[in-house]
This record gives structure tokens, sequence and C-alpha cells, in this order.
């Protein structure tokens, strides 16, 4: 399968403004119960989600510069799916990149209807070996407990359960947690090693 990511920043979002809205309202009523901002409430027409974006873009760029002063920081980095036809797929991500301490990162990702089966694990490999090649140890994910499609695609990809469940944040506008699941992949030396 033929998927590519493109990191996002300004210049590569911009010409996709508008793809991206289109895509996220007809995707909205899927979408929405796992990422806060595809609510009506935040993103109900094009400007917003334009300054929704820019405002995304540029908490990124400044978790960013942050790190380059502070290893020790956190920061995060994002990327648009491209499918075989190369239209925009979805979207993904690894968020709270610890390169120093824990040496670990938040794996998510949103794969837009009509996709073929098999997308979101390419994209699943594609930021485990991005990660590896930025010497992470591990990755993980926080998903709902009622999201057995995530479940799923991440037991198919070799991500261990945790037991139990934790809260996370879910949504910020207004502030909101929820139960999650946390499934974790120890990425091996071998794919640490390979660069």
């Amino acid at each position: 399968m033929d998927v590519k990511l493109q990191k996002m920043t300004f210049l590569s979002v911009y010409p996709k403004l508008g793809d991206l809205f289109d895509i996220l309202s007809a995707n909205r009523e899927r979408l929405k119960p796992w990422f806060w901002w595809a609510s009506e409430k935040i993103t109900p027409n094009k400007f917003r989600f334009v300054l929704f974006i820019l405002l995304y873009l540029a908490n990124t760029k400044r978790k960013e510069i942050a790190h380059n002063f502070n290893p020790a920081k956190l920061y995060d980095e994002s990327f648009i799916v491209y499918n075989e036809g190369g239209k925009v797929a979805g979207l993904c991500g690894l968020d709270n990149i610890d390169t120093v301490n824990k040496k670990n990162a938040e794996l998510w990702g949103l794969s837009f209807k009509g996709n073929p089966f098999g997308g979101a694990d390419c994209v699943i490999e594609m930021l485990e070996k991005h990660g590896a090649n930025m010497n992470l140890d591990s990755l993980y994910a926080h998903v709902k407990v009622n999201n057995d499609k995530s479940k799923a695609c991440l037991k198919r990809n070799n991500y261990a359960a945790q037991e139990g469940t934790k809260e996370a944040t879910v949504s910020r506008k207004p502030y909101r947690t929820a139960p999650v699941q946390v499934f974790t992949k120890i990425l091996t030396k071998a794919e640490r090693g390979a660069r």
C-alpha cells in the first residue's frame, strides 16, 4: 500500500485547508467522539477551522523551539496522510515526544471514511520507524474505552494493552477527561538501530 506522510507545517497545510475542512465536515460525526476539535462548537465553519489549525501549528512550533533550547522539553510532530491516489486520507502524529527521560511518545491518528483496510497499519509502521530514528524506546496510545476499531488496530500492530484505565484529557474546550486504555509497544533494538 502506497501511503505517504507529509509533516504538517504552515506551507504544507495552507494549500490543503479547504480540502481538509471539507473532509472534516464529511467525517465530523465519526470523528467528534474521539477528537474534541471536530465538534461544531470548535470548528463550525471554514474560518474557525483555519484559525484552529493556525493556532495548533503555532503551538506545535513553540514546543519544538522550546525543545531545541532544552531537550528535556516535550514536543509534538504531526503529519498529513496521503493515500495511493495522492488524496488526503487522514492526519497522524506523535505527541509528548520525550527524547531524554522516558524516551517515548504518544501515537495518534485519524483516518477519513473510504480509506482501504490496512492504511492505518502502514501509518503506524511509518510512525514507529520515525520514532526509532529519534532513538525512542517505545510508543504508546490512549484509546477511549469504547473505541473498538482503534483497539483492534493497535493489537494487530503488536501494541500491548495495559490493565485497567486512566483518566486522560479528551477536550480542552470545555476541559473534560474520560477513561482511556493505554496501549504500549517497545521499539526493538533492530528498529532503533536501522536508520
